[in-house]
């Protein structure tokens, strides 16, 4: 939902932004990018009413006081109408909760939307090997893993032990003295 002076434009682009960024595969998933993108926005609407607040109070202050001469004169200015926003304006506090719900909001939609995607991806069935791409084309062979010339290692890259001691461990090779006692 659009409010007077918010742009269509970059809302459009929110959800253009989403989208792309998490590919939906159908409208459930689709409707959850759009409730993220409506969080988000009325979030970022919470920030700007609540600055709009403050800076209404700071014109107050520069009103009484004039202009502010230095930065933290204007920190001080801006923090003191916060204060009294607090105080006589509870909207402030509104906006910060309703700031904070529509972030949780969106954590758990992100969340479900990612579940979602991950029991798509698990469900769809994996690309079959050695199939033709295109109708009449001959199926291409597997590409080995094995690359003459380079050493292929028994052990798994993984393996957190140095490079020396996982050689002296390798099938058909001496185990050190010293192996037997560790």
């Amino acid at each position: 939902m659009l409010i007077k002076g918010e742009s269509r434009e970059e809302w459009n682009r929110l959800v253009a932004d989403l989208t792309k960024r998490f590919q939906p595969a159908d409208n459930v998933e689709l409707g959850l990018i759009q409730d993220m993108a409506s969080a988000t926005w009325r979030a970022r609407r919470a920030e700007r009413m609540e600055a709009e607040l403050i800076n209404a109070d700071v014109d107050d202050l520069e009103q009484l006081d004039g202009p502010a001469a230095t930065p933290s004169e204007q920190t001080r200015r801006a923090a003191l109408a916060y204060a009294k926003s607090l105080g006589f304006n509870k909207a402030i506090a509104e906006f910060g909760r309703q700031s904070e719900r529509l972030n949780r909001l969106w954590i758990r939609l992100h969340a479900k939307l990612k579940e979602l995607q991950k029991d798509r991806l698990a469900a769809a069935p994996p690309p079959a090997a050695n199939q033709p791409e295109k109708p009449g084309q001959r199926p291409t062979a597997q590409k080995s893993k094995f690359e003459p010339g380079r050493a292929q290692s028994a052990t798994p890259q993984t393996d957190p032990r140095p490079r020396e001691s996982r050689i002296n461990q390798a099938p058909g090779r001496p185990r050190s003295p010293d192996a037997f006692f560790e």
